[in-house]
């Protein structure tokens, strides 16, 4: 699993999460500055972000997960990772402060990652 969480300013190593999650300044999907800019536009305008709040030094940072799901999957897969990222977050010291709810996605995609890991280098419609 891999979520980009976007955040307006660099995140501290303390709260780097164990579990996968990406805290890092968006976009950085490791693509040319055309690609992520595309990429970006879309998860920005197909995917209603959940917005969590992080409380950092007495004072909170606004962040945007955003989460790609590859193929259909079911309702309770859904659920399973959104659980996953929500909890994840917690151990990576970030306060949830609520998660709206988001319209479905439709259609296929194909995510590519690099060798052994599970970091996302591009997202494309189709297979």
């Amino acid at each position: 699993m891999h979520v980009e969480v976007k955040v307006s300013q660099p995140v501290p190593a303390s709260l780097q999460s164990p579990l996968n999650i990406q805290i890092r300044p968006a976009p950085n999907l490791g693509l040319a500055v055309e690609q992520v800019a595309e990429i970006q536009s879309f998860l920005e305008s197909s995917l209603p972000p959940c917005i969590a709040m992080e409380e950092l030094r007495g004072f909170q940072i606004a962040i945007t997960v955003y989460i790609m799901l590859v193929d259909g999957v079911s309702a309770g897969t859904s659920a399973a990772l959104l659980g996953d990222v929500l909890r994840a977050l917690e151990q990576a010291g970030v306060s949830v402060i609520g998660v709206p709810v988001a319209r479905p996605l439709w259609g296929r995609f194909t995510a590519l990652t690099l060798p052994d890991t599970d970091l996302v280098v591009s997202i494309q419609r189709g297979e």
